[in-house]
């Protein structure tokens, strides 16, 4: 199975089944450059095992989302992320992070929950 596994739109999920390697990385930021690409609002669920991303994958997804801030906020609707119970929402999804994105983001507890938000976000879309 590829890691990440992206699949669906205009509510696109991705899941990243496995702790991401650099290549993981860089496969979900090309998908991501991909949805830019259509120039059409989106929103993204992200299911992953945030627990060890190496400092240069960090690195990376800095500069991408650093370099792609303009058109992240043009056309991604919100990032719901589905947080596992071994994981704090805060570290996931905190004011910290809610702040550095130009999209809402929001932890949620199931997927049911993130694609209810998700399609709120796609509707209030003029």
């Amino acid at each position: 199975m590829q890691n990440p596994q992206v699949t669906g739109w205009p509510i696109v999920m991705v899941e990243f089944s496995k702790l991401p390697s650099d290549e993981d990385v860089r496969c979900w930021l090309s998908s991501m450059s991909a949805m830019l690409d259509k120039q059409q609002p989106f929103a993204v669920i992200l299911l992953t095992q945030n627990k060890g991303m190496s400092r240069e994958a960090r690195r990376e997804q800095g500069i991408w989302f650093k370099q792609n801030k303009q058109r992240l906020a043009d056309f991604c609707v919100g990032v719901a992320r589905v947080v596992q119970p071994d994981q704090d929402p805060e570290q996931l999804a905190g004011i910290a992070m809610q702040r550095a994105m130009p999209f809402p983001l929001t932890a949620c507890y199931t997927v049911a929950e993130a694609d209810t938000l998700a399609k709120c976000w796609l509707s209030s879309t003029p």
